[in-house]
C-alpha cells in the first residue's frame, strides 16, 4: 500500500471506529477472510488467453471504499496474469473531496492518471469539458466481448455511459449497479401478518404498524439530509407518482414539471412517512441508515439507497433477514413501481498517456462471466455490487444481490443526463425538506422547485 493509499486507509478507519466502535473487530475478521476468498480465486486462476503484447502503466484515481477500490485491488491479481507486461497503480482518495478534485482535475486537462472510477451522474459534466473519450473504436476490435457486454448488462445500465444519452458513443464501461430501492425486515413484517407494501397507503400504514420507538424500533427511516440526499427521496417518491423532472427534454421543452400532481403526492407521501421516521433520518445520508438496520433499530425503509452490506455478517446481527424490493407506486397517472438507478462506471482520460492498457483494464475489469466467471466472483468476494446478469445470476442466494437482479429492469435515472442535474437535484431536496420540516407550505416548495429549476435552465440556454 503506498502512502496515499494508507492516508486515505487511515481517515477512514478512524471514522469508522468514531462511529461504530464494536464493529470495528468485526469488520477487521471479515476483510481478512474476504482477503483469504479473494487469494484462493487468483491462486486457482489460469488465463484463457495471455495479451504479453500490451505494456504501460494504468494509474487508477477512484475514492476508497469497498465498492471502488477494494473490487479494483482484487481483480488486479487477476488482470496481471493476462497482462503480464501491464503496470497498474491505484492512487484512492478519501471520498469526501473526489467528486470536486476529478472535476478540478479534468477542467486543467491533467495527465497523471489513466482511468477514473466514479459516479455515472457525473459523466455529463465531466464529459462538458473534454475528459473522456468515446471507446467505441475499442469496442470495435472485439466484437463478441462488446455484444455479450451489451446483453448482459441491461440496457438501463449502459445507456447510462452513452453521450448523449440512449444513442451516443459509449464513453465508459461498468460492472457496478446500485438502485434507490426499499430494505425491510422481512422476518417482522412476516411475524405481524403485513403483506409486502406495493402501494404508498400501504407503506404508510406499514410504518405505523411497525413503529414502537418506547422499545427502540421505528416504522420508517431514510436517507433525508436536506439538500442532495433529500432530493433523491423526492425523486424516488416522484417518479413512481408518475412523475419526472421536465415536459419533455428536447428543444422546445426543458419545462420543470414539479407542481403537478405527482409532485402533490409525492411530497403528501413522504411528509406522512416521517411520522414514523427514525429521528437519524432529519440529517441522514446512507451510512445513518445503514447503521440503524445494523443495529436493529431501522426496520423499513421504503426508500433508501442499495448496499450490499446489509447482508454481511461482519456488520450486523441481521444480514438474513433484511431483504430489498422494488418500492411502492402512488395513485397518480402513470404511477409506477420503480427504482432509481445509481451505480459507478470508468472512463478513460483524454489526456492520460497510456490509453490502450487504460483500455485492456477496463474491459477486463467490467467482464462478465463470457471473460471468465472467476472475474466477478473476486468482485463479489471483495463487495461489489454487479450490473451484469451473468454475475448476478450466480447469487440469487444474497439478499441484496437478488433484489439489483429484480429492480434493473425496472428502474430510472437518479439524475437527468445533463450537467445542471446535480444542482437540481439538490434544490429539489431543499425544498421537499423545507416544507416536510414546516418551514414552508407545498404549494410554495413546488413552485420554487420549478422556478429554481427553470432559473438553472435559462443559465444553460436550453430555451434559446
Amino acid at each position: 500500500m503506498n502512502n496515499r493509499d494508507y492516508e486515505a486507509y487511515k481517515l477512514i478507519q478512524a471514522q469508522v471506529a468514531r462511529d461504530r466502535k464494536s464493529w470495528l473487530t468485526r469488520r477487521r475478521l471479515l476483510q481478512a477472510s474476504a482477503a483469504v476468498t479473494v487469494g484462493a480465486i487468483t491462486s486457482a486462476y489460469t488465463p484463457k488467453e495471455v495479451f504479453a503484447d500490451v505494456g504501460g502503466k494504468v494509474t487508477l484515481y477512484f475514492a476508497e471504499g469497498k465498492r471502488w477500490g477494494d473490487t479494483q485491488r482484487a481483480v488486479q491479481p487477476l488482470f496481471n496474469k493476462v497482462y503480464p507486461n501491464v503496470e497498474v497503480v491505484f492512487a484512492g482518495q478519501p471520498i469526501s473531496d473526489f467528486f470536486q478534485t476529478v472535476i478540478a482535475r479534468m477542467s486543467v486537462k491533467a495527465p497523471d492518471f489513466d482511468v477514473t472510477y466514479i459516479d455515472w451522474g457525473r459523466f455529463p459534466a465531466i464529459h462538458a469539458v473534454g475528459a473522456m473519450i468515446s471507446i467505441e473504436d475499442y469496442l470495435a476490435q472485439d466484437t463478441g466481448w462488446r455484444d455479450d457486454y451489451l446483453i448482459d448488462v441491461p440496457k438501463s445500465v449502459t445507456d447510462l455511459y452513452r453521450i448523449p444519452s440512449g444513442n451516443g458513443d459509449l464513453h465508459g464501461l461498468t460492472d457496478d449497479g446500485n438502485v434507490m430501492t426499499t430494505f425491510y425486515r422481512k422476518d417482522l413484517l412476516e411475524k405481524k401478518g403485513i403483506a409486502y407494501p406495493t402501494t404508498w397507503d400501504d407503506a404508510i400504514d406499514a410504518s405505523k404498524e411497525l413503529h414502537d420507538p418506547a422499545n427502540g424500533q421505528y416504522g420508517h427511516i431514510g436517507n433525508f439530509q436536506r439538500g442532495a440526499w433529500a432530493g433523491t427521496v423526492f425523486w424516488g417518491v416522484h417518479a413512481t407518482c408518475g412523475g419526472w423532472w421536465f415536459d419533455k427534454m428536447a428543444p422546445g421543452g426543458w419545462n420543470p414539471t414539479f407542481a403537478t400532481d405527482a409532485g402533490y403526492e409525492a411530497m403528501r407521501v413522504i411528509q406522512k412517512l416521517m411520522e414514523y421516521a427514525h429521528p437519524v433520518s432529519f440529517n441522514a445520508t446512507e451510512d445513518e441508515v445503514n447503521k440503524a438496520f445494523a443495529q436493529g433499530h431501522a426496520v423499513y425503509a421504503p426508500l433508501a439507497w442499495g448496499t450490499a452490506v446489509l447482508n454481511d455478517p461482519g456488520f450486523t446481527d441481521f444480514h438474513e433477514v433484511v431483504h430489498f424490493d422494488l418500492p411502492p407506486k402512488g395513485k397518480s397517472t402513470g404511477s409506477v413501481r420503480t427504482a432509481q438507478m445509481g451505480g459507478l462506471g470508468q472512463f478513460v482520460n483524454t489526456w492520460g498517456e497510456n490509453k490502450d492498457a487504460a483500455f485492456a483494464w477496463m474491459k477486463f475489469f467490467n467482464s462478465g462471466d463470457y471473460t471468465d466467471p472467476a472475474i466477478g466472483d473476486a468482485k463479489v468476494a471483495a463487495g461489489a455490487q454487479p450490473a451484469h446478469a451473468s454475475i448476478l445470476k450466480r447469487y440469487q442466494g444474497h439478499n441484496f444481490l437478488a433484489g439489483l437482479y429484480r429492480a434493473f429492469p425496472h428502474t430510472v435515472p437518479y439524475l437527468m443526463q445533463i450537467p445542471e442535474a446535480n444542482a437540481i437535484q439538490a434544490l429539489m431536496g431543499e425544498e421537499c425538506a423545507d416544507f416536510v420540516n414546516g418551514d414552508k407550505d407545498i404549494d410554495a416548495a413546488l413552485k420554487a422547485m420549478d422556478d429554481r429549476t427553470r432559473r438553472l435552465m435559462e443559465d444553460g440556454g436550453y430555451y434559446s
